[in-house]
């Protein structure tokens, strides 16, 4: 009935009312966002005309301010992969989308198994593994930037999840945005193989000598002066006597008919040399 004018303090014009009768009338206003505490509304009455209680012409309520906040956690650029034996910084912003402003706000969540603490920004690290971030107040539509550092295990294989949350003292209507998962994927290393390139080295030809004893009727010793090379060879045997660079050399056979003393002349590769008697007298030795 009638009509209202006015904003911060409202004035209804209602007309007449007759004995007993009544009438309703509903103010709707806006909460203002920074808005704490309680909100009190009084209305008062007048008419023209006497009235004999004027007690009970004003009226007052209190209504309590719910105050509200919409925290949010944001991954802020932390890698999709790590080494094993490496490092891993988590990087991450509060955000506190009001309307209020929020009070003893903080983060939290415990690091995976396959790491261990390093470092952070506002952080400590608790019983349990658990790093808890204070934060402390944070204005409406203020935001704050963490950091966490941890060493990953030389063991870490497979992926890594850290599980964030974010709370505070006020009401927060909407917590679907105040967890944040970080899944960062273990890059396996990849073995590789060393190749060691050595110098080759060429060996000169050789002379390999053996020495074929025919049946001087006992053992044959053979020399060849000058290269260390020196073998016995029993009765009708043939033994390798050793190895030595190609060239004429003079060799020495003992035997038990006789001992001499001969030129020879070597080619590279295998070669033979044949001690022989005949007439019980050193036969000249003989190169095949």
């Amino acid at each position: 009935q009638g009509f209202c004018e006015g904003t911060g303090s409202v004035r209804c014009q209602l007309g007449t009312l007759t004995v007993n009768q009544r009438t309703t009338v509903a103010l709707v206003g806006a909460v203002s966002a920074s808005a704490q505490g309680q909100l009190s509304n009084t209305a008062a009455v007048t008419n023209t005309l006497p009235d004999m209680n004027t007690a009970d012409n004003t009226a007052t309520t209190q209504t309590a301010i719910q105050v509200r906040t919409n925290l949010a956690l944001a991954d802020n650029g932390t890698p999709a992969t790590a080494n094993p034996a490496g490092t891993l910084t988590y990087r991450f912003t509060v955000t506190n989308n009001g309307p209020s402003n929020a009070t003893d706000v903080s983060v939290s969540g415990v690091l995976p198994a396959e790491t261990t603490f390093v470092s952070a920004s506002n952080c400590t690290l608790e019983v349990g593994n658990l790093v808890n971030c204070a934060i402390g107040p944070l204005t409406s539509r203020a935001t704050e930037q963490i950091t966490i550092t941890v060493a990953v295990k030389s063991t870490a294989t497979g992926s890594l999840t850290y599980n964030l949350s974010t709370s505070g003292n006020e009401l927060d209507p909407d917590t679907g945005n105040n967890i944040l998962i970080f899944e960062t994927s273990i890059t396996t290393p990849v073995s590789s193989t060393h190749y060691l390139f050595l110098p080759l080295i060429l060996k000169p030809p050789m002379t390999s000598l053996s020495v074929w004893n025919d049946n001087t009727g006992g053992d044959v010793t053979f020399t060849v002066l000058g290269t260390g090379v020196s073998c016995t060879v029993g009765n009708n045997q043939t033994e390798f006597c050793g190895k030595f660079s190609p060239g004429t050399y003079s060799v020495q056979a003992i035997t038990p008919c006789g001992t001499a003393t001969v030129i020879k002349t070597y080619a590279a590769g295998p070669q033979t040399t044949q001690i022989s008697c005949t007439g019980r007298s050193l036969h000249e030795t003989k190169v095949y």
